[in-house]
């Protein structure tokens, strides 16, 4: 029975290793747009429910998209994005960005994005 738990933890981490940022990154996307929607029908109908739902769906989307860049980051040693590269380098003071320290740039990695 713990060998089946080690190997079901083992495959959970493989698979958050190698599709973890592109899943965090979509998800985020997804709720950022699910709240925005929401937000819209707040202003058209008036919904009660989505004044809880968008604007928790706007900061788990975030967090998500984030997280999902901070991932990729820290595997590949660049970012995918310049906005998610100024959040961790400026409003999280660097101590959150992955990137930061390594002496030896990543070889072949594409920072033209």
């Amino acid at each position: 029975m713990v060998g089946l738990v080690v190997l079901g933890i083992a495959v959970v981490a493989g698979l958050t290793w190698l599709m973890g940022s592109v899943v965090l990154r979509t998800a985020g996307w997804l709720l950022l747009f699910l709240g925005v929607v929401s937000l819209a029908n707040v202003v058209a109908s008036g919904w009660v429910g989505a004044f809880v739902f968008a604007p928790l769906s706007l900061v788990l989307g975030a967090v998500l998209w984030l997280a999902g860049h901070w991932l990729f980051a820290f595997k590949h040693h660049f970012f995918r994005s310049r906005i998610a590269a100024r959040v961790f380098a400026r409003l999280a003071r660097g101590r959150l960005d992955p990137t930061r320290g390594w002496g030896v740039p990543v070889i072949g990695a594409d920072r033209s994005r």
